[in-house]
């Protein structure tokens, strides 16, 4: 009979989830205290991390980052972005009126598509942005309803669109989270990502320009021209308005960390370029962070005792794959799990929920919800037994 009892444990097993994250308890102080914006939100796109989180999920306006999404409307269902389209006064109306940043296309012009996404992109061109909307969708309404579907799509759930190119309207919003969320889906597109990163361009030979219109990123001059070091920064796309303040939604590569940040209503001067101190203060912060593998898949986590009726026997349970965070270069890190110390083997199977806390320098940084499955007892003996022990309990 003892022999059958240690088979029945020998055939127990373990099956474990893959990790599910729960949402950081904190934001880290270092990567928040020092920055304007009133909003910002930071994570690593290979790992999800929310590596700050302020106000992040707040309604705020967000300007000209607006044209992340008018761009990908037009990239997304546009075939041949090198066809030409003929700017007409419909696209220009109103703009001059409502002082409006333009990339310079005058009536009668005849960009290419992609001559209009880097106006669109670089100087953040209101000009462009209506003349690729109605180009795509005959009127400016039709391609709003686009990108608010494409919003829904995306789950983007505290966004609304009621314009191509950020210009204020109280009907007009997002979160930091929602505009960092979709720039990390319109990078992993390679024409979007060229385009949002180049610091300037030249476009074709226009009959208001014989050499082309010289576009250059408004991301890059303003980082050039204050004399900020933002190393690590890639691409980015910046906006104001008087309501929204300066914004500016970036990717970017620290350590190994691919990022994306996105900060809103810095200083509300058109002068200022708080929100480029800020880029710079985030991205000089985390370079002394590293990404570190935390725990490797089948590391042993911890025994557990197993009691069967006339035995008992350890049960390890494994971590099911590897666990990685961004944290300090010199952080002291810590794993600890509830897992219990010990269970009774059942007739039923037995799903354990337990939680995995990661303490950075002594302080809970994150945690991570798991399930382990404990089979139950297919010994058809022992399960009778253990079925008549029951009833005399």
């Amino acid at each position: 009979m003892k022999r059958i009892f240690s088979a029945a444990a020998a055939a127990i097993l373990i099956f474990l989830t893959g990790w599910t994250q729960i949402i950081p308890l904190k934001a880290e102080s270092a990567l928040s205290s020092d920055i304007v914006s009133d909003y910002a939100y930071v994570f690593d796109t290979d790992t999800s991390q929310v590596l700050m989180d302020k106000n992040a999920e707040e309604k705020m306006y967000p300007a000209s980052m607006t044209k992340i999404m008018t761009a990908i409307i037009v990239i997304e269902n546009d075939d041949d972005l090198d066809r030409h389209i003929t700017i007409t006064s419909d696209m220009l109306a109103g703009l001059a009126e409502m002082n409006a940043s333009v990339a310079g296309f005058q009536e009668n012009d005849d960009p290419t598509v992609r001559d209009l996404l880097y106006g669109l992109a670089l100087p953040s061109g209101a000009d462009a942005a209506n003349a690729l909307a109605i180009d795509l969708c005959g009127d400016i309404p039709s391609f709003v309803e686009r990108m608010n579907q494409k919003a829904l799509a995306l789950d983007l759930n505290s966004t609304h669109f009621a314009n191509v190119t950020g210009l204020h309207d109280d009907d007009h919003y997002s979160t930091a989270k929602d505009i960092g969320r979709l720039l990390q889906y319109c990078i992993q597109d390679p024409i979007f990502a060229e385009i949002f990163s180049s610091a300037s361009y030249t476009t074709s030979s226009l009959p208001s320009a014989g050499n082309g219109i010289v576009l250059r990123s408004t991301a890059f001059q303003a980082i050039a021209s204050n004399g900020y070091s933002v190393d690590g920064f890639i691409g980015a796309k910046t906006g104001y308005t008087d309501e929204a303040g300066h914004c500016m939604a970036s990717w970017d590569t620290v350590n190994d960390m691919h990022l994306i940040a996105v900060t809103a209503h810095a200083d509300t001067s058109i002068y200022a370029s708080t929100h480029i101190q800020d880029l710079e203060t985030i991205l000089n912060d985390l370079h002394a962070y590293e990404k570190k593998n935390i725990l490797s898949a089948d590391d042993p986590l911890k025994d557990i005792a197993v009691h069967a009726l006339f035995h008992s026997y350890a049960q390890t349970i494994y971590v099911p794959q590897d666990l990685i965070l961004d944290v300090p270069s010199d952080a002291d890190i810590e794993y600890t799990s509830d897992l219990p110390d010990e269970i009774d083997l059942s007739n039923d199977d037995q799903e354990i929920a337990y939680t995995v806390r990661i303490s950075v320098n002594g302080a809970l940084y994150q945690e991570y919800a798991e399930t382990c499955m404990i089979p139950k007892d297919t010994n058809p003996i022992t399960r009778i037994l253990r079925s008549i022990k029951n009833l005399f309990q």
